[in-house]
């Protein structure tokens, strides 16, 4: 069942494709005392998450809701402060907008990085695939999109 997580002071409200409460999960559960950058959600009820460290960068985990279990990504991704997250389960890739290291990465849902773009990069903060093998990147320090 496809979940939809919303980080909220010290929780996660957890809530049904249809918008329906289903749970309100205390940071604390999960080892962190505030979400920095972006988290998303996975079909099998877990999250991605930046795991605690209030400067520099820090690797992603995968959290269980459910017990609070996290680990991080055995391929040892590290994220900055500022970052977001796009998941393809089906594909198995992981889009990561790394805001302070300039760069944007391909990795797979273990954490290894496939793929690092940081040319014409200044402060990345979103992407949007436009078509095959292409994607429009939100570019904060230059007010505009670069496409990748």
């Amino acid at each position: 069942m496809m979940r939809h997580v919303t980080p909220s002071g010290d929780s996660l409200y957890v809530e049904s494709a249809e918008g329906r409460s289903l749970e309100l999960v205390p940071l604390e559960r999960l080892g962190v005392r505030a979400v920095r950058g972006d988290l998303a959600a996975l079909s099998d009820g877990s999250v991605l998450l930046r795991q605690e460290a209030e400067h520099g960068s820090a690797p992603l985990q995968r959290c269980e809701l459910a017990s609070g279990a996290c680990q991080p990504l055995a391929g040892g991704l590290q994220v900055g402060v500022a970052f977001r997250l796009a998941v393809d389960e089906a594909q198995g890739r992981l889009r990561v907008a790394d805001t302070p290291h300039h760069r944007l990465l391909l990795a797979d849902l273990e954490g290894r990085v496939l793929r690092e773009h940081s040319e014409g990069c200044s402060f990345p903060s979103a992407e949007t695939p436009v078509e095959a093998g292409a994607m429009l990147v939100s570019d904060q320090n230059r007010a505009g999109l670069l496409r990748v």
